[in-house]
Protein backbone atom coordinates (compact mmCIF):
# COMPACT_ATOMS: atom_id res chain seq x y z
CA UNK A 1 0.00 0.00 0.00
CA UNK A 2 1.36 3.42 -1.00
CA UNK A 3 1.56 5.85 1.95
CA UNK A 4 2.70 8.77 -0.20
CA UNK A 5 0.31 11.68 0.40
CA UNK A 6 -1.73 12.93 -2.53
CA UNK A 7 -1.47 16.56 -3.63
CA UNK A 8 -4.91 17.15 -2.07
CA UNK A 9 -3.75 15.67 1.25
CA UNK A 10 -0.70 17.95 1.19
CA UNK A 11 -2.93 20.93 0.41
CA UNK A 12 -5.19 19.97 3.32
CA UNK A 13 -2.19 19.78 5.67
CA UNK A 14 -0.93 23.13 4.38
CA UNK A 15 -4.36 24.67 5.00
CA UNK A 16 -4.36 23.36 8.58
CA UNK A 17 -0.84 24.74 9.02
CA UNK A 18 -1.97 28.14 7.70
CA UNK A 19 -5.01 28.10 10.01
CA UNK A 20 -2.82 27.27 13.01
CA UNK A 21 -0.36 29.99 12.06
CA UNK A 22 -3.24 32.48 11.91
CA UNK A 23 -4.44 31.30 15.34
CA UNK A 24 -0.95 31.69 16.82
CA UNK A 25 -0.64 35.15 15.29
CA UNK A 26 -3.96 36.07 16.90
CA UNK A 27 -2.75 34.83 20.31
CA UNK A 28 0.47 36.83 19.94
CA UNK A 29 -1.54 39.93 19.00
CA UNK A 30 -3.73 39.43 22.10
CA UNK A 31 -0.65 39.19 24.34
CA UNK A 32 0.91 42.24 22.69
CA UNK A 33 -2.31 44.24 23.11
CA UNK A 34 -2.55 43.17 26.75
CA UNK A 35 1.08 44.17 27.34
CA UNK A 36 0.33 47.62 25.93
CA UNK A 37 -2.63 48.02 28.28
CA UNK A 38 -0.69 46.76 31.32
CA UNK A 39 2.30 48.99 30.60
CA UNK A 40 -0.05 52.00 30.58
CA UNK A 41 -1.20 51.09 34.10
CA UNK A 42 2.36 51.06 35.39
CA UNK A 43 1.81 47.94 37.51
CA UNK A 44 4.11 45.03 36.54
CA UNK A 45 2.30 41.73 36.08
CA UNK A 46 5.15 39.29 35.61
CA UNK A 47 3.23 36.23 36.82
CA UNK A 48 0.25 36.87 34.58
CA UNK A 49 2.56 37.41 31.62
CA UNK A 50 4.25 34.08 32.39
CA UNK A 51 0.85 32.36 32.45
CA UNK A 52 -0.18 33.91 29.11
CA UNK A 53 3.12 32.77 27.60
CA UNK A 54 2.57 29.24 28.95
CA UNK A 55 -0.70 29.07 27.02
CA UNK A 56 1.08 30.38 23.93
CA UNK A 57 3.82 27.77 24.45
CA UNK A 58 1.29 24.92 24.59
CA UNK A 59 -0.32 26.07 21.35
CA UNK A 60 3.09 26.68 19.75
CA UNK A 61 4.18 23.11 20.54
CA UNK A 62 1.02 21.74 18.91
CA UNK A 63 1.80 23.84 15.85
CA UNK A 64 5.40 22.62 15.77
CA UNK A 65 4.11 19.05 15.93
CA UNK A 66 1.92 19.78 12.90
CA UNK A 67 4.94 21.26 11.10
CA UNK A 68 6.93 18.10 11.86
CA UNK A 69 4.12 15.97 10.42
CA UNK A 70 3.98 18.15 7.34
CA UNK A 71 7.75 17.70 6.96
CA UNK A 72 7.30 13.93 7.18
CA UNK A 73 4.58 14.01 4.54
CA UNK A 74 6.80 16.15 2.31
CA UNK A 75 9.59 13.59 2.87
CA UNK A 76 7.26 10.79 1.74
CA UNK A 77 6.15 12.62 -1.38
CA UNK A 78 9.39 14.34 -2.51
CA UNK A 79 12.91 12.99 -2.64
CA UNK A 80 15.18 15.99 -2.54
CA UNK A 81 17.82 17.52 -0.36
CA UNK A 82 15.69 20.66 0.09
CA UNK A 83 13.03 18.73 1.99
CA UNK A 84 15.61 17.26 4.36
CA UNK A 85 17.30 20.63 4.84
CA UNK A 86 13.95 22.23 5.62
CA UNK A 87 13.12 19.48 8.13
CA UNK A 88 16.47 19.83 9.90
CA UNK A 89 16.22 23.62 10.03
CA UNK A 90 12.65 23.46 11.35
CA UNK A 91 13.62 20.96 14.08
CA UNK A 92 16.50 23.19 15.15
CA UNK A 93 14.32 26.32 15.11
CA UNK A 94 11.60 24.57 17.11
CA UNK A 95 14.08 23.51 19.77
CA UNK A 96 15.67 26.97 20.04
CA UNK A 97 12.34 28.81 20.13
CA UNK A 98 10.92 26.45 22.76
CA UNK A 99 14.02 26.73 24.93
CA UNK A 100 14.01 30.52 24.59
CA UNK A 101 10.35 30.76 25.58
CA UNK A 102 10.89 28.34 28.48
CA UNK A 103 13.74 30.51 29.82
CA UNK A 104 11.58 33.63 29.53
CA UNK A 105 8.65 31.98 31.30
CA UNK A 106 10.97 30.73 34.07
CA UNK A 107 12.38 34.24 34.61
CA UNK A 108 8.91 35.79 34.68
CA UNK A 109 7.75 33.14 37.18
CA UNK A 110 10.45 33.86 39.76
CA UNK A 111 9.36 35.47 43.03
CA UNK A 112 11.68 38.37 42.23
CA UNK A 113 11.90 38.40 38.40
CA UNK A 114 15.40 39.37 37.20
CA UNK A 115 14.31 42.38 35.13
CA UNK A 116 15.21 46.00 35.75
CA UNK A 117 11.64 46.90 34.83
CA UNK A 118 8.46 45.47 33.40
CA UNK A 119 9.38 47.25 30.17
CA UNK A 120 12.53 45.13 29.97
CA UNK A 121 10.35 42.01 30.25
CA UNK A 122 8.09 43.38 27.51
CA UNK A 123 11.15 43.97 25.34
CA UNK A 124 12.27 40.35 25.81
CA UNK A 125 8.81 39.13 24.86
CA UNK A 126 8.96 41.34 21.75
CA UNK A 127 12.32 39.87 20.78
CA UNK A 128 10.90 36.36 21.16
CA UNK A 129 7.85 37.28 19.06
CA UNK A 130 10.14 38.69 16.35
CA UNK A 131 12.17 35.45 16.28
CA UNK A 132 9.01 33.33 16.18
CA UNK A 133 7.46 35.40 13.39
CA UNK A 134 10.70 35.25 11.39
CA UNK A 135 10.71 31.44 11.77
CA UNK A 136 7.09 31.23 10.62
CA UNK A 137 7.72 33.49 7.61
CA UNK A 138 10.78 31.49 6.53
CA UNK A 139 8.91 28.24 7.02
CA UNK A 140 5.92 29.49 5.06
CA UNK A 141 8.14 30.51 2.16
CA UNK A 142 9.96 27.18 2.24
CA UNK A 143 6.78 25.12 2.46
CA UNK A 144 5.18 27.07 -0.36
CA UNK A 145 8.22 26.41 -2.51
CA UNK A 146 8.36 22.73 -1.57
CA UNK A 147 4.69 22.12 -2.34
CA UNK A 148 5.36 23.23 -5.91
CA UNK A 149 7.88 20.43 -6.42
CA UNK A 150 6.89 17.46 -8.52
CA UNK A 151 6.13 14.48 -6.29
CA UNK A 152 8.50 11.58 -6.73
CA UNK A 153 7.59 7.99 -7.23
CA UNK A 154 8.91 5.02 -5.33
CA UNK A 155 9.76 4.51 -1.66
CA UNK A 156 11.29 7.37 0.33
CA UNK A 157 15.06 7.72 0.27
CA UNK A 158 16.77 6.83 3.54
Amino acid sequence: MDSTPTPQQLNDVMQRWNDEHAELSKKITEITRWLGEVSQLGVPRFGELAERLRHLRDRMLQHFDREDKLGEEMHLSHACVEVEATRRRAASDHLHLTERLDRLIAKLSELDPPFNSFQQAIDEVSLFVDAFEQHEEEESQGLTWLTKLTPRSGPPAE
